[in-house]
């Protein structure tokens, strides 16, 4: 009976590569990122302010295909979630997330700006096989694809860098009796991917603070 009931969940994901789907809210999870400890000795001092526009915070996305059809993810939500937590984790002031542009003078040591966020989701069938009472099996390949671009601003509001991240193509690893929890695997393999993203955007933007504070001033 148990190997019968894993072969059944099977069905409802293939199922989905053809017919009409009802669209899942899926949501921002913080317990999902992979929070990385940052020794309190190589914390930045000062506040970072995070800047995301409504068209980006807000940014939904509903996935292209395979069982991501199904889902409707806070993408922008997500992204910014996670660049907060990691800036909030590199300085000493922790993060402070913005609407619109500071003002002139409002004490930030700098400004992340997300730009835009990318996402897309796929799938892929990897072998079917026909039986003669459960109709069909067979597995998939799921994976997702993040990139965002951000800008740099200096204290006073200068431009240092724009930067696109990509994460590339990262595959969902499960057994083919487990697609019955490809939603949450997809949902987890999507804040991984912000986090890591946030992570390759603080360390730049850290190697350039730290040049401008060692930079010579002219008296």
């Amino acid at each position: 009976m148990r190997r019968r009931d894993a072969l059944l969940t099977l069905l409802p994901p293939l199922g989905l590569l053809s017919g009409c789907v009802t669209r899942r809210e899926m949501p921002l999870d913080p317990t999902l990122f992979p929070h990385t400890p940052t020794a309190p000795q190589t914390r930045l001092p000062g506040t970072l302010a995070v800047l995301a526009t409504s068209t980006v915070k807000d940014l939904v996305h509903e996935g292209d295909d395979g069982p991501a059809r199904t889902l409707r993810v806070p993408i922008g939500a997500i992204v910014v979630q996670a660049m907060l937590a990691s800036a909030d984790a590199a300085f000493v002031g922790g993060a402070q997330r913005l609407d619109a542009p500071a003002a002139a003078g409002a004490g930030h040591a700098a400004t992340l700006v997300i730009q835009a966020v990318r996402v897309s989701y796929h799938s892929r069938l990897l072998w079917v096989l026909p039986l003669p009472v459960l109709g069909w099996l067979g597995d998939q390949e799921f994976d997702v694809q993040l990139a965002v671009d951000v800008s740099l601003l200096d204290a006073r509001g200068g431009l240092v860098w724009t930067r696109s991240y990509d994460d590339g193509r990262q595959v969902w690893p499960h057994d083919w009796t487990e697609q019955g929890k490809v939603t949450a695997g997809l949902l987890r393999l999507t804040h991984e991917a912000a986090w890591r993203l946030a992570q390759r955007a603080l360390f730049d933007m850290r190697d350039s603070i730290e040049a401008e504070r060692m930079r010579p001033r002219s008296l």
